[in-house]
């Protein structure tokens, strides 16, 4: 794989944060996340609890591996389709071995999180670039940090709010979701982008009554995105009767969907005496396919 090789295909390399398939992976898992540090009991105790709740695993690999094989489907030949994770096989580096033997001219990196952040920046991009140095691509590839002021990203999230059921706007208020980063990671106008998004697709659709937060902060440090999710909750107003959430900075199912918005959050709006209830997630959806083919195809173009 030469980046001289100028008659040869370009490719896509979708990135993910990866999941263990089994419960028995999770420890292995985890170290990774923790870099060869030894995991402490308190994060392998509530990951076995939480894996546990779902039979084992987390439906992220899966729906992920559903669109690549959509997405490279969709691409008719134009473009080689690959799937990588942050923390779990297959790895960056095992993407680009699938290459071997095969001729591109030209990579381009799509982690899957809408935001523009340092921490995409940091934790994707380094090995991005690492790869693309080993095979010789440096000189053409390109990265896309961030997605979200294309017109179809808030096209696709007005789709999956109408499709939502909902009483009147009067008695239901739309929580917006995006992951809460430390300030330090969240450079990139993060939180700028998320605050937009949510904006523009509340004005768009009229909705009447909405906030927005970061949720699933992490245990330990300081200075997380604001406003947090349990601050929104708090403010909500008098005669609500249902919360829709809408995980606008999320594009798929994964346990920070499941676990941390569905459960914890859900249950703390239940136990006010509201109804809960949430969008779906673009996942492989039709929306979805457009959005990253629209992508694809001009970074291509610009490659």
């Amino acid at each position: 794989m030469h980046s001289q090789d100028r008659g040869g295909r370009a490719a896509v390399l979708l990135m993910g944060y990866g999941s263990p398939d089994k419960l028995s992976d999770v420890h292995k898992y985890l170290s990774g996340i923790y870099e060869g540090r030894p995991v402490p009991d308190y994060a392998l105790e509530e990951n076995l609890a939480k894996y546990s709740m779902f039979g084992g695993s987390s439906p992220s690999n899966r729906i992920l591996g559903e669109l690549r094989d959509k997405l490279d489907t969709a691409m008719l030949g134009r473009v080689t389709v690959l799937l990588a994770f942050k923390h779990w096989k297959p790895w960056i580096s095992d993407a680009y071995s699938t290459l071997n033997g095969s001729t591109v001219k030209s990579i381009t990196g799509i982690p899957l999180f809408p935001f523009p952040s340092k921490n995409v920046e940091l934790s994707y991009r380094s090995e991005f670039d690492k790869m693309n140095l080993k095979h010789g691509l440096s000189g053409n590839s390109r990265f896309v940090n961030g997605f979200s002021k294309n017109g179809k990203f808030r096209d696709l999230w007005k789709s999956l709010i109408r499709r939502t059921e909902r009483e009147g706007d009067s008695r239901t208020h739309f929580l917006f979701s995006a992951h809460s980063l430390p300030n330090s990671q969240a450079e990139g106008d993060y939180t700028g982008s998320f605050r937009d998004s949510v904006e523009a697709v509340a004005a768009d659709l009229g909705l009447r009554n909405y906030s927005y937060g970061f949720q699933s902060q992490g245990r330990y440090g300081s200075g997380w995105s604001q406003p947090r999710i349990e601050d929104s909750i708090a403010s909500i107003g008098g005669g609500i009767t249902r919360v829709v959430a809408v995980p606008i900075g999320f594009c798929y199912d994964h346990l920070e969907i499941l676990y941390d918005l569905d459960f914890i959050v859900g249950n703390m709006i239940r136990n006010m005496g509201i109804t809960y209830s949430r969008t779906e997630l673009p996942n492989h959806s039709k929306e979805m396919l457009e959005l990253l083919k629209e992508i694809v195809l001009s970074e291509v173009k610009a490659n």
